[in-house]
């Protein structure tokens, strides 16, 4: 528990945190919203090219932490 607690303490746990956690709100409550919009045969395609954005997004992420 002492070696979790020290990590969270530290500033670059919570740089890499906070950018990703507004990134994920930005991206995911509007396409949720949307997704529901479209009819019924059309949200699984969206979702899939929603979710395709989000990876090519969280890897920006990973690969500048």
């Amino acid at each position: 528990m002492k070696e979790v607690k020290a990590a969270l303490k530290q500033k670059p746990f919570f740089d890499r945190v906070i950018p990703l956690m507004i990134a994920n709100w930005v991206v995911w409550i509007p396409a949720v919203s949307l997704i529901y919009l479209f009819p019924l045969p059309l949200q699984l395609p969206l979702m899939n090219i929603i979710l395709a954005l989000w990876c090519l997004i969280l890897t920006f992420f990973v690969k500048n932490a």
